[in-house]
């Protein structure tokens, strides 16, 4: 093959990847992308959509078909684990019809692959204990995969800017530590609501000197406002010292109990949340204003 039919080649793969990941928002590839690579190459994996998936809960086997007795630990050659997002024009963003438990992303998993692995296909097998929305889990899904012979070399993932070439820092794009706002699903009981207002405690601080995290560097993300861009939805928030308070409000009515999804994360590595954040208070609100009973979210500190 020669190169301009390699790389057309390439990018044909690398189209109908991205196709599935968000045609299939929160379902599980069945393939690698790329399916088939060298020894030393790097693939990724799509795994559904995750709200916690990281390096340290999470373990990933390759079982070639010649000795599926004996599973190859991929996992310390995992480079970086983070959520990839649709164009927000895209019928992927706006169409909720695959999203109305998670945001509009799948959780992509990138690995160098280790150069000892020989030639021959298998299957790669996810085991993790990350929180997912729905009660499909990658645990043990095959994801078909096949070494090429030949021994490659780790994608350095270069780019230009000015002065030259840099290296692409990939875990840049992972999730950052945050304390986590959520709802358990399942809760049929629950109306539909106008607006809520919830407030968390969040103690943060500089890490080297203690002194108190500026409004700058906090950030409050709501999830719900991402979730197929909820019509009518809004979110905004204010912040006393540690305390956190977020309002949701949707003028149609329409908010679901789970668009209590909530990340309140600083915009800066010199800071830190330094202690156990907890939930102070939550109200649900009906169109004419009556509060009205609705369930408990859970606060974690994610990191």
């Amino acid at each position: 093959m020669d190169v301009i039919s390699l790389k057309i080649n390439n990018i044909t793969k690398l189209i109908f990847f991205v196709v599935s990941v968000f045609v299939l928002q929160g379902c599980f590839s069945t393939q690698s992308y790329p399916h088939k690579a060298r020894a030393g190459d790097t693939i990724s994996l799509s795994v559904g959509a995750s709200d916690d998936m990281t390096l340290t809960n999470t373990s990933v086997l390759y079982y070639p078909t010649l000795t599926p007795n004996q599973p190859i630990d991929l996992t310390t050659e995992v480079k970086s684990i983070f959520n990839l997002y649709p164009d927000s024009t895209s019928y992927a963003w706006t169409d909720d019809s695959a999203t109305t438990t998670h945001g509009a992303y799948s959780t992509i998993i990138i690995i160098d692959l280790p150069t000892t692995l020989a030639a021959g296909d298998g299957v790669i097998k996810i085991q993790t204990t990350a929180s997912y929305h729905t009660q499909l889990l990658p645990n043990d899904i095959e994801i078909a995969f096949e070494v090429l012979p030949g021994v490659g070399a780790p994608n350095p993932l270069l780019y230009h800017q000015s002065g030259g070439n840099s290296v692409a820092d990939i875990n840049r794009l992972a999730p950052q530590p945050r304390v986590k706002v959520s709802q358990t699903q399942g809760q049929t009981q629950w109306p539909e609501y106008a607006a809520a207002e919830v407030v968390i405690f969040a103690p943060s601080r500089e890490k080297v000197v203690y002194t108190a995290v500026s409004d700058d560097d906090l950030r409050v993300v709501s999830e719900s406002s991402i979730k197929a861009q909820r019509p009518h939805h809004t979110v905004d928030w204010q912040r006393n010292g540690d305390t956190i308070t977020a309002y949701l409000v949707n003028s149609t009515g329409k908010m679901r109990y789970t668009d209590i999804d909530l990340s309140i994360l600083l915009s800066k590595d010199i800071n830190e949340f330094h202690d156990v954040p907890s939930l102070t208070s939550i109200r649900y609100f009906d169109l004419d204003g009556n509060e009205v009973a609705g369930p408990l979210p859970t606060v974690t500190l994610l990191n």
